[in-house]
């Protein structure tokens, strides 16, 4: 067998997004206050347009037979910056709370709810170097504008 391992990919977001993005879409869109000010993780995210545009790079490009290519927007964000950017996307302001991480926890471990939180805190990067490097691949939406789409699609499809 091969020695090593493959980390999970990164959060993947846009038009018809599910799981936990349409779940903290929906629940930005609310408007209620979240207790996520105080999150300072680091996660990196990709938006569906920019997956499919670096899987046409990696089958079109001759330099990348036998290569690993992970794949993001960009800098990573917080959670909290992610509720930011998702707020101004749906114009709507971001009401975070800060709460202290261990506060959080507690809360989330005595509610049943703590795989929940460790994916909403946790830090999640990737090294997208070699596609960058080996391949020249530049993500052509960044964040703002995919999450643009993404509550575009959300306010259409009513959440």
């Amino acid at each position: 067998g091969r020695e090593g391992g493959v980390p999970p990919p990164p959060l993947v977001y846009g038009p018809g997004a599910a799981g936990n993005m349409r779940a903290l879409v929906k629940l930005v869109a609310t408007g209620l206050p979240l207790p996520l000010g105080g999150i300072h993780n680091r996660r990196s995210l990709i938006y569906v347009g920019n997956l499919a545009d670096a899987v046409v790079t990696v089958l079109e490009h001759r330099d990348a037979a036998g290569g690993t290519f992970l794949v993001q927007d960009g800098a990573p964000v917080s959670t909290a910056d992610l509720v930011r950017a998702i707020a101004a996307a749906l114009g709507r302001p971001a009401r975070l709370v800060p709460v202290p991480r261990g506060l959080m926890a507690l809360g989330a471990a005595l509610t049943g709810t703590r795989a929940v939180f460790d994916r909403l805190a946790g830090t999640l990067t990737v090294d997208d170097g070699p596609i960058r490097e080996r391949l020249g691949w530049r993500p052509p939406h960044d964040l703002a504008s995919g999450l643009r789409a993404t509550a575009e699609w959300f306010k259409a499809s009513r959440g």
